[in-house]
């Protein structure tokens, strides 16, 4: 593995890495790749209250924004003492918060305030009176305060947040304050996540689903290009979960959208924030939000889609680079979450015959008719149904490629131009192979091949890495990547097949929405084990099955019979593997009404399937599968 080779600075300072033999297409060998060293340039202040407890910050939602917050009740006071450095100035937001809709005794109060005051050896030097927002819209919103702190450079101060008197269902949020110190090299690590991308479906890729994406083609040419990389799973929130907590599903228990991540469960975004990160999350799927999907914890700012399923390209990456500027000089992790290339398929007028022939009509029924069996309630053009499948497909390929022109703009901001960057995907498409389109069903190549591109500061150019790996890596990658290796995180780091790209790969793992199917990829050979009957396509419970990667990529021919040894080698290696779960961290489904018409608004019918209780699997010697397998 990619080791530390000598510790610069100690805490949120980066470390010196060695990458040795790192060769790029033309056979040059780069130089050991050193990291400079940069304090972080920012400080959280630890809240405490006047009965002597610590704040717990949690995310709040304050209009269509979480931030992580306390939350103070009328007439509340939190104190925090720092010592000020040279150059800082204090941040912090507040938002109101109302706990009901009726104001009840206290409507005739004065507006409520929040009073910062900054006290020296006991003596007041400055203090300012907010007013809350009001009730309308405008108030709806954080409000940001930032004050200078150059006249008290070197002081120690008391810092009081002390909410006036008001309504009981009235509360004050706080966000938690911080001193900063801007820094012109402050370094900002960005993670993109583009929902239901096909590996695949790149320019630079060789397979037949090539299309045209210029501006990941010279991400990659920048960077390393990870040609073999799997998700854990089929569906959106629990892959999201896995990236951003190193955990795969087994040990996260999430295998369905309406399902959620308990607080206990560590996040990337915590980790950066305890080492002096400033963390921001921008999703473009309603599922995605907070209080659904358990995902905001640790981030500073969290916003997606809260009225609307969806939210295009357009809207997130607008907010990412006004979030980047209101945060230069310190630095940020950010994730970026895109939801373009998901169905319903609809890119912009430009592009929708872009891949295909624009002397065809696709809702010809004459020339066309869609495979039987198949219905796509959202593929119309005007009032009539589209019945060539090759216009859907070329669908998809536009909304690619439209994401693709997107993404220019974002990479052209100053930050992001240096910035540590990972593009990946949360799980893939399924296009026909098995009679199975467009709702990602399965755990097939066709959902688990994700594209995975890496570049940072000093970064191999134009790199590829064949090696098996997955992205549940990322997080531990991104950490090492920021001299963050201290920090504890699960995973392994993703260097280490840049380093030795010959060493044999571990196996890898994926569990299917709905947990009916486990899986195990080991030295091009994919084993399936069904955990209970489905359909999509229809196994019984403990059914077996094989396929050659190789020779057999779509997965078309079941190899168990002529390699029941290694089927029989590589089952008990799964099941081994699913006895070997930490644990649930989830907190289970939500199934009110709301939740599942949002669902619906996105295309999903959820399977939700069976509570895998304290085992993901149980043999049953009672089943011909388990027999001939166990005897």
């Amino acid at each position: 593995m990619i080791s530390p080779k000598g510790r610069i600075g100690l805490g949120c300072f980066v470390v010196l890495w060695t990458l040795s033999s790192c060769a790029d297409p033309d056979g040059e060998e780069h130089a050991s790749l050193q990291l400079p060293s940069r304090p972080t340039g920012m400080t959280r202040l630890e809240l405490v209250s006047a009965e002597g407890e610590l704040a717990f910050a949690a995310p709040v939602l304050v209009g269509e924004e979480w931030r992580n917050a306390v939350v103070l009740a009328p007439e509340a006071q939190w104190r925090a003492q720092a010592q000020v450095p040279a150059g800082a100035s204090l941040r912090f937001g507040y938002g109101r918060k109302e706990s009901g809709t009726r104001l009840g005794d206290g409507g005739d109060l004065e507006r409520p305030t929040l009073t910062l005051t900054l006290s020296r050896e006991g003596e007041s030097v400055h203090e300012q009176v907010l007013l809350m927002p009001g009730r309308r819209k405008a108030g709806r919103t954080w409000k940001n305060v930032e004050v200078p702190l150059e006249p008290y450079a070197g002081d120690t101060l008391e810092f009081t947040f002390a909410f006036s008197k008001a309504p009981a269902v009235l509360s004050c949020a706080l966000t938690s304050p911080r001193l900063v110190q801007p820094r012109d090299d402050a370094p900002t690590v960005v993670l993109i996540t583009s929902d239901t991308h096909r590996r695949d479906h790149l320019g630079l890729s060789e397979g037949e689903g090539s299309v045209e994406t210029p501006v990941l083609d010279q991400l990659a040419r920048d960077g390393v290009l990870f040609e073999d990389c799997f998700a854990g799973t089929n569906i959106t929130l629990p892959s999201h979960a896995s990236i951003l907590t190193g955990l795969s599903v087994r040990d996260t228990g999430l295998v369905s959208n309406s399902m959620g991540l308990l607080p206990r469960a560590r996040a990337l975004a915590e980790a950066y924030a305890e080492e002096g990160w400033f963390t921001m999350a921008l999703f473009s799927a309603q599922h995605l939000r907070h209080g659904l999907s358990g995902l905001g914890q640790g981030f500073d700012r969290m916003r997606g889609p809260t009225k609307e399923s969806e939210a295009p390209a357009s809207i997130s990456i607008g907010r990412f680079d006004r979030w980047l500027e209101t945060e230069e000089g310190i630095p940020v992790f950010i994730w970026l979450h895109l939801f373009d290339a998901h169905a319903p398929y609809k890119p912009p007028e430009e592009l929708e015959r872009h891949y295909y022939d624009v002397a065809l009509d696709p809702c010809d029924s004459e020339q066309f008719s869609l495979p039987a069996g198949i219905e796509v309630p959202w593929a119309v053009r005007g009032n009539k149904k589209v019945l060539d499948l090759n216009y859907i497909l070329g669908l998809y390929k536009s909304e690619v490629t439209h994401l693709d022109r997107q993404l220019a703009a974002l990479m052209d901001h100053p930050r992001v131009r240096r910035s540590t960057l990972a593009f990946t995907s949360d799980h893939g498409e399924v296009l026909g192979n098995h009679g199975l389109y467009f709702m990602h069903q399965g755990i097939y190549p066709d959902t688990l091949a994700v594209p995975l591109i890496l570049r940072w500061p000093g970064s191999p150019k134009g790199l590829r890495v064949p090696a098996a790996v997955t992205h549940q890596d990322l997080g531990r990658t991104l950490l090492d990547l920021s001299g963050l290796s201290a920090s504890s995180f699960p995973g392994n780091s993703l260097l280490h097949w840049v380093e030795e790209p010959q060493d044999p790969t571990p196996a890898r793992y994926a569990i299917s929405s709905g947990a009916d199917t486990a899986a195990i990829e080991k030295e091009g050979w994919l084993l399936f084990l069904h955990l209970r009957d489905h359909d999509s396509p229809t196994r019984v419970q403990h059914q077996v099955e094989l396929f050659d990667l190789n020779a057999d990529p779509s997965c078309q021919q079941d190899r168990v019979e002529g390699e029941f040894k290694r089927a029989r080698s590589m089952r008990a290696d799964l099941i081994a593997w699913l006895d070997a779960s930490t644990g649930s961290l989830t907190s289970g489904r939500v199934t009110s009404p709301d939740v599942t018409a949002e669902l619906k608004a996105l295309g999903y019918v959820e399977n939700v399937g069976a509570d895998p209780g304290d085992r993901w699997y149980e043999p049953d010697q009672g089943s011909p599968w388990c027999v001939r397998f166990e005897q």
